[in-house]
């Protein structure tokens, strides 16, 4: 497919399902249920040098581009910007601050982000378990991690933007769905079509420890409605690990 020309891939060990079917499954349920973004896979026996090395699944990395997360690339801009005034942002610094809530966030200093914090879209990854040495991830007050895949490395102002954006979606959730600051419901800060094929896909797949998985949102461009990203990560579900 030339969507998925020079694109970039994972191999999935599936290293808590004996099956080896958790991902394949549950990633052609959501493909089904109308969740385009979600990475196809497909079954492979890994050999190098000369020897067989073991089964794993080829998947699609969760990434913004073509034929992926349809999306105005941030990185692309951030770059652009950037390369303007000369500067390499992948060499610049990472800094620590605090979020409207008085939480960590790291960022990276000196980004020239253009004054402005929703240029393109965002990817972001809820993960509190494998943040350590990402360049840009928050903490929310209620000990959630996010980190923020695209683009890698954003402002300051960008990840106090997007933790208060979440922090905000958590407090409302949390109060039953209803804002306590402005009384506004849920559905007005989520896409609430977006997060159909991943209810009903977790639900199916019986992801009892879905505290342990990585999930994936997406921010479009202009600070419209937050939208569940592909689903991923299923190796633990269909009762193989349990609270």
């Amino acid at each position: 497919d030339e969507n998925e020309a020079n694109k970039r891939w994972e191999l999935l060990a599936d290293y808590f399902d004996p099956t080896l079917l958790h991902n394949r499954i549950s990633n052609d349920l959501a493909l089904e249920l109308g969740q385009t973004e979600t990475a196809h896979t497909q079954p492979v026996d890994l050999y190098y040098d000369g020897e067989y090395r073991g089964t794993y699944l080829l998947a699609e990395k969760v990434e913004v581009g073509t034929g992926r997360v349809e999306t105005t690339d941030y990185e692309d801009i951030l770059e652009a910007l950037n390369e303007a005034d000369g500067v390499d942002i992948t060499t610049l610094p990472q800094t620590r601050s605090e979020t409207v809530s008085g939480m960590t966030l790291y960022a990276t200093e000196g980004v020239e982000d253009g004054g402005e914090t929703n240029l393109g879209g965002y990817l972001i990854e809820m993960n509190s378990k494998h943040y350590q040495g990402c360049q840009s991830y928050f903490t929310l007050s209620s000990g959630e991690m996010f980190v923020v895949r695209n683009p890698e490395y954003a402002s300051v102002n960008m990840v106090t933007y997007l933790s208060g954006l979440f922090e905000e979606l958590d407090t409302t959730l949390r109060n039953y769905g209803v804002s306590p600051d402005t009384g506004e419901s849920w559905t007005e800060l989520f896409d609430v079509d977006s997060m159909v094929p991943y209810y009903w896909v977790f639900e199916l797949a019986k992801c009892d420890a879905a505290w342990d998985h990585q999930s994936f949102f997406v921010l479009p461009p202009g600070g419209g409605k937050l939208r569940m990203g592909p689903v991923w990560d299923f190796d633990k579900g269909y009762y193989t690990v349990t609270l």
